[in-house]
C-alpha cells in the first residue's frame, strides 16, 4: 500500500504506474502494488495546480520505526535493498 503525503489539502490524487493513470486510483492511497515497476502519483489542487512525485519502487521493508519529539517526527527504516532515514 502506498499513501501520498501532500503540502496544502489536495482535492484529488492520481496515481501513475510506469507513467501510466491508473482507472479508478484517484484517493490518498493507492494499494495495488503487486506488479514491479514504477509508481508515482500527482496531487491535483482545487485552483488547478499539480504536484508530481518523484518516481516510487516497492521495497519490502525488515524494519520501520518512528517517534514524535519537539514537534519533529524521526523514521528509520531497512529494506532487502538497503535503509533510509
Amino acid at each position: 500500500s502506498l499513501t501520498a503525503v501532500a503540502s496544502g489539502t489536495p482535492s484529488s490524487y492520481q496515481w501513475l504506474f510506469n507513467g501510466i493513470p491508473q482507472p479508478g486510483a484517484t484517493g490518498v492511497s493507492y494499494n495495488n502494488t503487486i506488479q514491479t515497476g514504477s509508481y508515482s502519483v500527482v496531487a491535483i489542487y482545487a485552483n488547478g495546480c499539480t504536484d508530481t512525485s518523484a518516481p516510487l519502487l516497492p521495497i519490502a521493508l525488515k524494519s520501520f520505526t518512528g517517534y514524535y519529539k519537539a514537534g519533529i517526527v524521526n523514521l528509520a527504516w531497512s529494506a532487502a535493498s538497503g535503509a533510509g532515514i
